[in-house]
């Protein structure tokens, strides 16, 4: 089979491999390596986009990105000014918020930052997210917060649901229409990286979740939930309803390591084990054009299985449109494989939630909000 034509809208950039905490769940192998990337990098990378006729979302994604620190950060952020001035990036950041002050605020502010958090719910439910020293970081990350907040910065928050939130989706939900985000995305925990013999959690209680979840926003429906934008307006779309939906895109997620090596399809790929981490690098930004190493990955093993996979889903599964074939993140670290169709990752993000129904009289409109997916 032919494999589409690679392109891409967005960018993720490791600006460090470091990072100030140690979640359980965390799939990062090397997040204690004090690696950190160089300007010519993102000088590299901006030098082969000022041919794109679209725009790019470039996401710093770590490690944890504000460990960079601010003036090493600024010199990454530079080489992308002129084509940020013409709108043709955007930047976006993932942050566990517990390095947030005033001065962080005011960079996300002159560089028009789109800022998402990291955080699991209330403190009982955030006790995956833990320093080095084994203590909380629930107050350090309400700090970074209310930093946020005081700088009028809207963030969004991903929250990953596991066995320490997953029976209080009431409780859950509660704690985010309080926190002041503009829009909440959910990932179940997931087999990744360094994590990929850990944190299963069983299908029944992500279904019940997700069906207690669904009926809490019901009730209050003030806060946008990615999970929900996605499922409502697929199944809308499948029901005829005339809900225009935004258009797919042959999006390669390239991402760049700290030291310039590229992998697509998924980042995770990005945390795979020493002996597997050569066989997805594309090539590096600074011995070959950016888009030059993207338009090649057409013909990278695992691209090419990957499709085949797609292809496979395409003609099999009742959900390929609403999920479009699945991660290549998730089909090879839960089975080895590429070309694998279900997987636990579909059963939980896809499958499940499309047990979610509307209600006729719902005036909800589903809609896409800056999140970093």
């Amino acid at each position: 089979m032919s494999v589409p034509t690679p392109s891409f809208r967005h960018i993720v950039l490791q600006p460090t491999s470091l990072c100030n905490l140690n979640c359980t769940y965390c799939y990062l192998p090397d997040r204690k390596a004090a690696r950190f990337m160089e300007p010519e990098i993102p000088a590299a990378i901006a030098s082969s986009l000022e041919d794109l006729n679209h725009s790019v979302q470039v996401l710093w994604h770590g490690g944890e990105p504000l460990v960079t620190g601010i003036n090493r950060f600024c010199d990454l952020l530079a080489p992308f000014e002129k084509l940020r001035s013409q709108t043709l990036v955007r930047h976006s950041l993932q942050t566990n918020a517990t390095l947030v002050t005033d001065e962080w605020c005011r960079i996300f502010k002159e560089y028009n930052f789109h800022i998402g958090v990291s955080i699991d719910g209330p403190a009982p439910q955030n006790a995956n997210r833990i320093k080095w020293n084994g203590d909380a970081t629930y107050d350090n990350v309400l700090k970074g917060v209310e930093k946020l907040k005081k700088h009028g910065i809207r963030f969004v928050v991903i929250s990953v649901v596991s066995s320490a939130n997953l029976d209080e989706p009431q409780a859950f939900y509660d704690f985010f229409r309080g926190l002041g985000c503009s829009g909440l995305a959910i990932n179940v925990a997931e087999q990744e990286g360094l994590n990929r013999f850990g944190q299963i959690v069983e299908e029944q209680r992500v279904r019940d979740f997700w069906r207690v979840l669904f009926e809490a926003w019901l009730e209050h429906p003030d806060l946008r939930v990615r999970e929900f934008d996605g499922v409502i307006g697929w199944l809308r779309v499948t029901s005829g309803s005339p809900v225009e939906i935004a258009p797919r895109y042959s999006d390669m997620w390239p991402t760049v390591s700290t030291s310039g090596d590229v992998v697509v399809l998924s980042p995770e790929l990005m945390a795979s084990n020493p002996d597997e981490y050569p066989r997805f690098i594309i090539g590096n930004v600074l011995e070959e054009s950016f888009s030059t190493l993207v338009e090649r990955s057409r013909s990278a093993w695992y691209v090419k299985e990957f499709f085949d996979g797609v292809s496979v889903c395409r003609q099999e599964c009742p959900y390929f449109s609403y999920c479009g074939g699945g991660q290549g993140s998730n089909k090879y670290y839960e089975t080895g494989s590429f070309k694998v169709t279900e997987t636990r990752h579909c059963r939980n993000h896809r499958q499940a939630l499309s047990t979610v129904r509307t209600t006729e009289n719902s005036n909800y409109q589903p809609g896409r909000h800056n999140s970093p997916s």
